[in-house]
């Protein structure tokens, strides 16, 4: 049961991009944890910059840095 959630800076993605970017997941999630699509789940949030550091890296990224399996390639 794969579950994405993705933060990203505005603009909001379109209806299409936001299609995409499920599928791309989606296709990754079935070949990597041999699962079913139906399994898979993704959720899109747009974040303005001036929140980012307190509504994700503070509260997502810097607690988990060290588990990471991507780190970023900045600090705050």
């Amino acid at each position: 049961m794969p579950h994405f959630k993705i933060w990203h800076f505005p603009p909001e993605l379109t209806d299409g991009q936001r299609q995409r970017l499920a599928a791309a997941l989606e296709t990754v999630a079935v070949d990597v944890f041999g699962t079913s699509p139906n399994a898979v789940s993704v959720d899109e949030i747009a974040v303005p910059e001036d929140a980012w550091k307190v509504d994700v890296f503070d509260v997502e990224i810097g607690p988990r840095h060290e588990g990471l399996v991507r780190k970023p390639g900045y600090s705050m």
